[in-house]
């Protein structure tokens, strides 16, 4: 349940040196633009650490000069300090530049970016190596110019991270996999010898890592269609909670709040939608803590917080109707599906999960596989006969109906906030701040009433002019602003049609007079065969009022007198 908000450059040409706009000089390295060449020269002093131009230069540099010692030392037979000093530096600016590349989140600097990483790692493992065969005086000369042998070490773990993390963007999943085992055996071994706060730290980095490794790879089978792997969710939970744990008893909690973002779209993942906002208001309190109100990572928690939402919403609306879909056709199979509530019972050997109710996760040929509400949210397997359908109250219903309204303006105020940030970090004319846009506009949108209609074509017309004024050439989102335009424009138009009454209270799209008419001829006749006395075709006005309130209808006064006509 990834934010939809882009962590790319500037998507406009602006001047890095005075912010002037339609910059059109652009450095060598192809990630920042100039007015001028003078204001280039001016702005080179600060650039030329982060220009991946001229370190590549000076890679070149020095690897020329550890080329000419290389073959000085072979000759001689004697390990040069020297040499280890300039490997040392090579190895640091080949990791810079590695991550630079990486950041600018362009696919065809990946491959290079990976050979830099590589090339980081080699050196960092020689460096490391050659150390242990300096014998005596060498030994004194590098204490003073070498690195910390656990400066090194950290090195080498920055390293592996960042390639894992490269090749998760470059979809190498089992390169993904390969490199942080490799780190985690790394650490692991260090703390097993010497337990240190840095070394702990490098722990919960590894771990976050691989909790997000799993969650993407899940999150892919979800996207292309097939039926995703829970156990990589479940995976992601215990590796999170891991780091987590490590995070807070470090005090580091800038990357608790970013791995509770994280622990949060997992729960997602899992359904357990309650949990999911709850570690969403703690990476949200922990955010505002160590970096203030309005910054982009608090725009990111309020973002994740809109989408938790719509995903609770999807889930309450399938059970409800799930359920409605019952009160029409009787068919007690639609409790046995995925996502309906059941009742353990009937259990002979394992009788303490007796009465113990819980969702149905996953069905095969013979057995259905159950999250129970206790014990952790344990999944058992259990036999169709052990399972009973949980059928919804009236009043469990209006509370379900309620809780869907309070999502609906929860996912608002979200949405809001997002928004708001939004435009106080990046501006008005910014593309984050057109997706920011088009996500308050489909969250008004998903209330089904009138008046949020209308606030949402407002919106969405808001975040195309948005985009268009950018000059953002992302088909994709002009694609789905589109999209969502014309389908928020044909609901407004419903609505503004006579005779709609759109019978649900929230979150339901409105419907005409003919499709509700339809829908209750259905009700009453399944009412009917339900309630009525054989060969009679009428019914008590208590038993069709207490169905029309197990059908979401609570405003309604039915009378006996009223007619129920075949459908």
């Amino acid at each position: 349940m990834a934010a939809n908000t882009r962590p790319s450059p500037t998507l406009y040409r602006v001047c890095c040196n005075c912010n002037a706009p339609d910059a059109d000089v652009k450095c060598s390295c192809l990630a920042v633009y100039y007015c001028g060449l003078g204001c280039q020269q001016a702005h080179i002093l600060e650039h030329k650490h982060k220009c991946t131009h001229l370190l590549c230069k000076s890679i070149k540099k020095k690897g020329a000069v550890i080329s000419r010692l290389q073959v000085q030392g072979s000759s001689d037979g004697v390990a040069s300090v020297e040499l280890l000093v300039l490997e040392q530096e090579l190895a640091r600016v080949h990791y810079k530049v590695g991550r630079l590349m990486m950041a600018s989140l362009q696919p065809a600097k990946y491959q290079e970016a990976e050979t830099h990483f590589k090339q980081a790692l080699h050196l960092h493992r020689k460096v490391e190596a050659s150390r242990g065969m300096l014998r005596g005086a060498a030994v004194r000369a590098a204490a003073g110019k070498l690195a910390a042998k656990a400066a090194q070490r950290e090195g080498l773990y920055g390293a592996l991270i960042d390639l894992g993390q490269l090749h998760g963007l470059m979809c190498k999943n089992e390169n993904e996999l390969q490199v942080y085992q490799e780190a985690l055996q790394e650490v692991r071994g260090d703390i097993a010898h010497a337990s240190t706060p840095q070394l702990q730290g490098h722990l919960s980095r590894i771990l976050t890592a691989m909790g997000k490794m799993c969650l993407n790879q899940y999150s892919s089978q979800i996207t292309n269609g097939a039926e995703g792997d829970k156990g990589k969710c479940t995976g992601a939970k215990a590796l999170l909670q891991e780091a987590l744990s490590i995070q807070c008893a470090l005090a580091q909690y800038g990357m608790a709040a970013q791995t509770l973002i994280i622990l949060a779209s997992v729960h997602g993942y899992l359904e357990m939608f309650d949990e999911a906002r709850s570690t969403l208001k703690q990476a949200l309190d922990l955010t505002r803590r160590c970096h203030g109100k309005e910054i982009e990572e608090v725009a990111t928690c309020h973002e994740e917080m809109a989408i938790i939402c719509r995903e609770q919403v999807k889930a309450i609306i399938k059970l409800l109707s799930m359920h409605m879909e019952y009160m029409l056709t009787n068919s007690i199979r639609l409790y046995h599906s995925r996502g309906s509530r059941v009742l353990v019972e009937g259990l002979q050997k394992q009788q303490q999960y007796n009465g113990i109710e819980g969702v149905v996760v996953r069905m095969d040929a013979l057995r259905m596989c159950v999250r129970l509400d206790m014990l952790d949210n344990k999944e058992l397997m259990f036999k169709p006969e052990n399972v009973c359908p949980l059928f919804s109250t009236a009043l469990k219903l209006q509370e379900q109906l309620q809780k869907l309204h309070d999502l609906a303006q929860e996912r608002i105020a979200s949405s809001k906030e997002h928004h708001r940030i939004q435009i106080k970090v990046k501006g008005v004319k910014h593309v984050n701040t057109a997706i920011a846009c088009q996500n308050l506009g489909v969250a008004y949108l998903a209330t089904g009433k009138p008046a949020d209609t209308g606030l949402g074509v407002s919106l969405l017309i808001q975040a195309d002019k948005i985009r268009c004024r950018v000059g953002d050439d992302d088909t994709d989102l002009a694609l789905s602003i589109s999209k969502n335009l014309s389908a928020a424009q044909e609901d407004q138009a419903r609505f503004d049609g006579g005779g709609v009454l759109s019978a649900m209270p929230c979150c339901w799209p409105p419907t005409s007079r003919h499709e509700d008419e339809t829908k209750m001829v259905r009700l009453f006749a399944g009412l009917q065969a339900r309630n009525g006395k054989r060969g009679s075709p009428s019914m008590s006005s208590e038993a069709m009022q207490q169905g029309l309130r197990l059908y979401g209808l609570f405003n309604v006064t039915a009378s006996a007198c009223d007619a129920v006509s075949d459908p």
